[in-house]
């Protein structure tokens, strides 16, 4: 786990060997859901499990740490340049970008829009991830996963579960070496909707104001400033 992530007000949980899923019970023997506990950096659990090559996820909302998961091309394309730098990873499936903050509240999850303003089924830029989510952490290897098909094209599934084959491995890496940024909630909002509102510019989608026209002393319009 990166010294970054190394903070006692953190918490994380296992994920299951070469994928993303929770390795941890729906709920605990106390009662509480996997989200609503975790665990420290250093528990001894926790470094069991990765000592075996397990993966781990990190929880959002603890700390007031959150993550922008990044889903679509456009946004990663520009994502580093638009925003105040930090500890910035790689995923091992898409290769898109996972930016950790620390803000000055604890926040749930929340969408990023797309600029085409398309809501459901995928179509968001991306996600913020706050208390009860995790994301995949960083060192963390997942299986590039190809669905079995049948001759008409459907996936095959046997007992409910999809058939797939591996094709290959990914790893989420440290691209930002660099601490979290502390940064407010509406400062990060505030960035990623001018981020969305350039994009909305340069596909058309919000047509340029135009000019203001100028006045003559007989107060006719004369030219376009």
């Amino acid at each position: 786990i990166p010294k970054q992530l190394q903070d006692n007000r953190f918490r994380f949980i296992r994920v299951v060997q070469g994928w993303k899923n929770p390795a941890e019970p729906p709920k605990s023997i106390s009662g509480h859901a996997w989200h609503e506990q975790g665990y420290k950096w250093n528990d001894p659990i926790l470094q069991a499990h990765l000592s075996v090559n397990g993966n781990y996820g990190v929880l959002g909302g603890y700390g007031n740490l959150v993550i922008i998961d990044v889903d679509k091309k456009w946004l990663n394309d520009v994502i580093l340049k638009n925003i105040p730098e930090t500890f910035t990873v790689k995923t091992g499936g898409k290769g898109f970008y996972h930016l950790y903050y620390v803000l000055d509240r604890k926040v749930d999850k929340n969408k990023i829009p797309n600029y085409d303003g398309k809501k459901g089924g995928g179509d968001e830029a991306g996600d913020i991830i706050g208390y009860k989510l995790h994301a995949v952490g960083p060192t963390s290897v997942v299986e590039h996963r190809k669905n079995r098909l049948d001759e008409e094209g459907n996936p095959i599934k046997e007992n409910g579960k999809l058939q797939y084959d591996i094709t290959g491995h990914g790893t989420y890496e440290v691209v930002k070496n660099v601490p979290i940024t502390n940064i407010t909630w509406n400062d990060l909002i505030k960035h990623l909707s001018k981020i969305i509102i350039d994009k909305r510019k340069l596909s058309g989608i919000i047509k340029p104001t135009p000019p203001k026209a100028k006045k003559s002393e007989n107060g006719r319009a004369t030219c376009r400033e």
